[in-house]
C-alpha cells in the first residue's frame, strides 16, 4: 500500500503504528532541512495524516529514524494530527546515533 494513500476501511484502528525510517526516505531529496520544500511537506502531511487517523487515542506510532529531533519536531508537533511527541536518542557515543520517536495520540 502507498503510505502517502492509506487505503483502509474507515473504521481500522490499530493500537501500534511503527515506522523503520520510511519518513526518512520522503525526506531524501531535502535540499535544506531547516526550510523543506513544498512538495516534501506534503508528502510528510499525507503520511503523517494517514498515520493519525489509523490510531485510537492512547495508541501509539513509533518512529526510527537518523533524523535529528530538530528536524522531526517540525513536521511532528502540529495539533492536527492530535499526539504527544517525546524521543530517545541511541548510539550517541562515536557517531550521530539514531533516534526513537515516540507520539501517543491523545
Amino acid at each position: 500500500m502507498d503510505m502517502l494513500d492509506l487505503k483502509f476501511p474507515p473504521e481500522t484502528k490499530f493500537d501500534i503504528v511503527i515506522d523503520k525510517a520510511a519518513m526518512d526516505a520522503l525526506l531524501t531529496n531535502m535540499q535544506d532541512p531547516w526550510d523543506p520544500e513544498e512538495e516534501i511537506r506534503r508528502d510528510v502531511d499525507r503520511y503523517l495524516t494517514g498515520v493519525s487517523g489509523l490510531l485510537d487515542p492512547q495508541s501509539h506510532f513509533v518512529q526510527i529514524s537518523f533524523a535529528q529531533p530538530h528536524f522531526q519536531k517540525e513536521f511532528f508537533q502540529n495539533d492536527k494530527y492530535g499526539w504527544k511527541f517525546s524521543f530517545k536518542q541511541f548510539g550517541h557515543d562515536f557517531s550521530l546515533g539514531y533516534f526513537f520517536y515516540v507520539l501517543q495520540k491523545m
